[in-house]
């Protein structure tokens, strides 16, 4: 089913490819080398081996499904639930669903909480 967020998102995050830029690069730049993703959904799944193959550190990911949620990655699936601690950001994949993602998890730790379009749009 066709999406614009989601159609949006890869064409940016296509365009940062092609010029030779990462979101990898753009993270360290800001100091952020721990990350857990929100919504592993295909693009999630992407973003996770892309900033694995270069080197960044993902100990978990989120979904609202990880009681069920069968993935071939090194990490732990968590709920929201359950403890999020010990990362630098969470990135949220979800993107048609950040606001609400995003007021779940204020004030759960001390991590910042970005979308993944916005991500896009400062790299």
């Amino acid at each position: 089913m066709y999406n614009k967020k989601n159609y949006d998102l890869l064409v940016n995050w296509m365009n940062i490819v092609n010029t030779k830029r990462s979101l990898s690069d753009y993270l360290r730049s800001i100091s952020i080398s721990k990350i857990a993703i929100y919504g592993m959904n295909e693009i999630g799944i992407l973003l996770y081996d892309n900033l694995v193959r270069d080197g960044l550190e993902v100990p978990f990911v989120i979904d609202k499904r990880a009681d069920y949620l069968q993935l071939d990655i090194d990490a732990d699936i968590r709920s929201a639930e359950d403890s999020i601690e010990g990362v630098d950001v969470v990135i949220v994949a979800a993107v048609n669903y950040y606001s609400e993602i995003e007021k779940e998890l204020e004030g759960k730790g001390d991590y910042r909480i970005i979308s993944l379009m916005d991500l896009i749009m400062k790299a």
